[in-house]
């Protein structure tokens, strides 16, 4: 047993959480049309 989601379905599903979460937030700053967008850029950890 694989720990840690590191099997090839747990990767796939995480890349396309994320995939979804920048399309969400580029999708969002082109329809609420503010002067300021948001970032793209995650915050540095």
């Amino acid at each position: 047993m694989t720990r840690g989601g590191r099997t090839p379905a747990c990767v796939i599903i995480r890349v396309l959480i994320r995939v979804h979460a920048l399309i969400t937030v580029i999708w969002h700053n082109d329809k609420t049309g503010k002067p300021v967008k948001r970032s793209l850029i995650a915050y540095d950890h």
